[in-house]
This record gives structure tokens, sequence and C-alpha cells, in this order.
């Protein structure tokens, strides 16, 4: 699941991560599952690297007590799953190569296949890192440098949550592939190219990104406690006396009733302009990127609807289809051919939005947004949908629902 948070302000996104991690470890005893087979983290699977030339931790769960025994390279090791059913080993330094079997045994046999020892590289960051060469629209021109069995690939779902989590959701390792690479991103996959052309060893790649993240979002309460300028604001969330879901809940019913009340307003939602047989005849040219105000609807806060018509690229044959609106100022609800495909909040946020592709046409189809600005300028404004070519240029826009700015009510915790 791909989730997005509202802009709150950096502010609001420090206290609401910092809430995260302080309240997380009380829940984190209640919420242990119990196991009776033996299980792997999923960062652990068939085709994957592993560091080279250092000791490796491997880790996963089992029945309370139950003994674990793991295999690999006629190296065999034993370990047992403490009282919460969690087991670690360490497996012995190993040089660059490969492949080889990792076998885990308990009640039940784990079987992973074609494991290399290499370069292993996490590859994090914002939105820089999280561009795919898909979204490039890049290709190989060199077929055999794409199909590169050296290369391997893992691409970490973006699986926000209030409290942290001891696995993650889905991935798997993929060898280098002119299909595999496409939703790889592309500073990463040029990095790690160079990596194993130059040093001639396997090596692999961990994409965990998300664009717009402040670094706060990835640091731990330990790491942010040595930072005088957080006391404050963990005080105030420590006198909140409530628990990450209880505002999350009180945050859902003010959101439905923001969105009845003031936000679903205003010309084009009762009469359905997301709709492909609209009648746009009098909606204005406007070139995108842009903010409306450049294009003459100067002192227009609320909502603006905006309207492209676009073609499948030739030869397009997924079963997913991805439109990367990029940022906007500040909310959007996304349709393609009437359906709606995204909705986000916050001008920091990045669109990047995944649907089916059944609901496309070879020519013709219509893209509409809606876009909500409650402050100052507004509009598709990042420049280079790189993901979609066929979004630059011109649009039809049209004005909705009009707001006074300075007393309009805007979500926020």
């Amino acid at each position: 699941m791909h989730c997005m948070i509202p802009d709150y302000g950096l502010e609001g996104v420090k206290k609401v991560l910092l809430y995260i991690l302080l309240t997380a470890g009380g829940f984190l005893a209640a919420i242990q599952p119990a196991y009776t087979k033996v299980r792997l983290h999923q960062l652990f699977g068939s085709h994957m690297v592993l560091q080279r030339d250092v000791e490796v931790p491997v880790w996963g769960w089992a029945a309370p007590g139950e003994a674990v025994r793991l295999s690999i390279g006629g190296h065999t090791l034993a370990t047992r799953a403490d009282a919460s059913g969690n087991w670690k080993a360490l497996l012995p330094p190993t040089p660059a190569g490969g492949p080889y079997t990792l076998i885990v045994e308990a009640e039940n046999m784990l079987k992973l296949e074609d494991v290399l020892f290499g370069e292993v590289w996490l590859c994090g960051g914002q939105s820089n890192m999280q561009y795919t060469l898909g979204m490039l629209n890049y290709q190989e021109a060199d077929s055999a440098r794409a199909n590169n069995a050296m290369l391997r690939m893992f691409n970490v779902a973006v699986d926000l949550d209030y409290l942290p989590k001891e696995n993650i959701k889905g991935g798997q390792w993929q060898p280098a592939t002119p299909e595999n690479i496409r939703n790889f991103s592309g500073t990463a996959y040029f990095f790690g190219q160079y990596l194993q052309e130059h040093l001639g060893v396997p090596v692999g790649l961990i994409s965990s990104n998300l664009g717009a993240t402040t670094i706060e979002t990835w640091m731990s309460v330990g790491a942010l406690s040595a930072f005088p300028q957080f006391a404050p604001i963990v005080e105030e969330i420590r006198s909140l006396n409530k628990n990450f879901a209880q505002l999350e809940a009180e945050l859902k019913v003010y959101r439905e009733s923001w969105d009845e009340q003031y936000y679903l307003k205003g010309p084009g939602i009762e009469q359905n302009w997301q709709n492909p047989e609209t009648d746009i005849s009098d909606w204005k040219d406007i070139s995108i990127p842009n903010f409306w105000e450049w294009a003459g609807l100067e002192g227009h806060d609320g909502a603006v609807w905006f309207r492209k018509e676009f073609d499948l690229p030739q030869g397009f044959q997924g079963d997913t289809f991805n439109i990367a609106l990029n940022q906007i100022d500040d909310y959007d609800i996304a349709w393609v051919n009437g359906h709606k495909v995204g909705e986000s909040f916050g001008n920091r946020n990045w669109r990047n939005y995944f649907f089916p592709a059944s609901i496309l046409k070879p020519v013709g189809n219509v893209l509409v947004v809606r876009v909500f600005d409650i402050g100052g300028l507004g509009g598709l404004y990042t420049s280079a949908f790189w993901g979609n070519p066929i979004l630059n240029g011109k649009w039809k826009f049209k004005p909705g629902l009009k707001i006074d700015a300075s007393s309009f009510p805007t979500p926020a915790v």
C-alpha cells in the first residue's frame, strides 16, 4: 500500500513522527504474532546478494524455543528461537562469488537459491532517488548491459504506519533485466552498474526512499533526542496523553466532516466535471507546468479543474499505468476516464499514481485533476512530468470553489 501523509508543515510532521516513535514501544509486545513454522525476514530470498567478507546476520521467526539450522556453502549453523519466536544467526565471512543455496530448517524447510556474495548498498533518499527508469522513459541501448545477472535489485514498498514494523510489505530480489529495471530507481541503477563493472563482483541494491521526506522521518527517537530543538515538541506530544490510534481516529472524523463542509464543494463537484463527456467549450487554455495566477486567474484561492487528453504510448502493453504529476500546490484529486486514480494533500507530497491499464484506451484518454490551493500560488507547478511527457504542454482549466484563504479551515493534527 502506498500511503501519503497530509502536509501539516515541518513542525507538524516532526510532532507526528516523534509521537509515533515515543509511543511505539508500549505496543510492540502486544502485537507480536505467534509462529509455528520457521520464517525469514522478507529481505532474505532467492537471487539476493549478501555482503562479502564480513559476518552476515540472517534473522526470522519460529515457534518459541524451536531449534533452527542454517546451511550455506559447506557451513552449518545452529540457533534457537527465543520466547517471542525471534531468532538470528551469523553467516561466516564469504568472499565475492556464488551462486549458493541457503537452507533454513526447523519444523519446515526454506530453500533460497541463486544467492550471491558481493557489495550491498542501501539506496535511500527523496524523490531524486525515487524516480524510476520507467518514469524517465529510459531504455538501455546495450542489451547485454541491461541483462546483468551480477546486478540484483530489491524495492522496499512504501508502507507508512504509526508503529515500527517487524517486517516489510512484499518485495523480492530481481536480477537486472530490461523489464525489471523499469520499476527501479534510476540513480541507484546507474550507481550499481558502475560499481559492478568496475569492481567485477556481484552488487545488490536495496531501494528504500520516499519523496519529500525530511531526515527526521528516518531517525530513531534516540537519535532525535540528541538535538535540543526537539525537546519542546517531545514535551508537547507527551502532554496530549493520547496514543496515536486515538489521534488518528479524531483526525479521520475531522477529515470526513471537513470534506463534506468545506472541501468537496462548489462548481464541478455536483456537475461531475471529472467525466470525459463534460462540456469544456468555456474552459480556457493553460500551459503546464504553471501556476494559475500566471495564466490569468489572479487572486483565486480554492479549487481549479484541469483537463488533458492523451494517447497511450506506442507499443504499451503493461497491466498498470503510471501518471506522475510530481508536486502540486496544495491538494489534488485525479481521475482518468472518469475513474479516480489518486488523491494527495500537501504541496511537498510526490504524486505518483498507479492504476489498472484496463481503464485506458489507445487514444483519447481524459485526465482530470482538481487542484485545491489554500493560499498563495496554486497549480501543477513542478517542471517536467518525467514519467509522462505526453502530459506536458497545453491543458484546459476552469475555476471551481473560491475560498477566503485567511479564514478557510485546513486539516490539522
